[in-house]
């Protein structure tokens, strides 16, 4: 630095601006006497060149490229005022055309057959089908649902395992409680065991969470549980039998599965000759889903935990290399 200023790299020559660092008038503003001209005088490089109302300094005060902070330095406020905040503007503009906007109801015109909207197919998951494809039957949630289920009430303590895993509270009713003994070690006071349906929900139904639960039946007994039981939010009921007879619980249901192709003639008597149809073509370890007034051809998925749980004192069967 020499007395007419600073050369940078690209040849500029920075020269220091004189002004006074006291406590008089205008020695931050850059409006009075000794103080600069202009808004930079508060910035730059600068010296003390004159004498004035802050001549009781001895010597100069060197700033070093640095504004002055706010709160900090000469022109700071006093203590105990408190500094205005700055001001954004168009801040209420967004605000409010935040607030202006409004949810609007979908509307499945034809030009976006292209692209259409579906609901999720969410439940609780069952199979794979023959295409590789995840299938679900009903789970709890704010509609009731009927399960109808054609063959071994193995699949009931599956079913109920399933919806045990999902949140809900599970009641079975059943002549035989101590094929529900291994299913009962892991799910505690979730799962009741009883010999009727009389006395259900035990509990009032409702969403999963701390005040209460999703309300399951499970009924292997040969008389179906009334239709009206599932007729409610949160509210799932299932009967597995194999020959059941015709009643409302059967009568156009939310889902039905078929477990075997030997119930084919059951499976018209209840469901219609295309039922049946479909039953009798199943091939060994598939089966058929009935839902939505479509019928699925697919093979259960069950883990090896869970075949741990509902067949408990079984060895576990390893599959066989290929």
């Amino acid at each position: 630095m020499s007395r007419n200023g600073v050369r940078d790299a690209g040849g500029r020559v920075w020269r220091p601006r004189a002004r006074r660092t006291g406590t008089g008038a205008g020695a931050d503003a850059g409006t009075g006497a000794g103080a600069g001209t202009g808004a930079g005088a508060n910035a730059g490089v600068s010296t003390d060149a004159s004498a004035g109302s802050g001549a009781g300094r001895p010597g100069g005060t060197l700033a070093l490229g640095l504004r002055a902070l706010p709160g900090a330095g000469p022109g700071a406020e006093a203590p105990g005022r408190a500094a205005a905040a700055p001001r954004r503007r168009g801040r209420g503009r967004r605000a409010a055309e935040r607030v202006s906007w409004r949810a609007a109801r979908w509307e499945d015109r034809a030009s976006s057959a292209a692209c259409p909207l579906r609901f999720a197919a969410a439940g609780i998951h069952l199979g794979t089908d023959r295409a590789g494809q995840a299938l679900a039957l009903p789970g709890p949630g704010p509609g009731g649902a009927r399960v109808g289920v054609l063959g071994d009430t193995l699949f009931g303590r599956l079913f109920a395992l399933r919806l045990l895993a999902v949140g809900a509270a599970v009641t079975a009713a059943t002549r035989a409680p101590a094929a529900w003994q291994g299913l009962r070690a892991v799910a505690g006071e979730r799962l009741r065991v009883t010999g009727g349906h009389g006395d259900w929900p035990p509990l009032p139904a409702a969403p999963p969470g701390p005040g209460g639960a999703p309300q399951a039946l499970v009924s292997e007994l040969p008389r179906p549980p009334a239709a009206a039981l599932a007729a409610g939010p949160w509210r799932t009921v299932v009967h597995v039998s194999t020959a059941p007879p015709r009643s409302p619980f059967w009568t156009e249901p939310d889902a039905v599965v078929v477990l075997d192709a030997q119930l084919a003639a059951a499976a018209g008597r209840l469901l219609g000759a295309e039922a049946a149809r479909a039953t009798g073509a199943l091939a060994p370890g598939e089966i058929l889903l009935i839902r939505g007034g479509a019928g699925y051809v697919l093979r259960p998925d069950i883990a090896p935990a869970e075949n741990a749980v509902l067949t408990p004192g079984l060895a576990p069967t390893r599959p066989r290399p290929a």
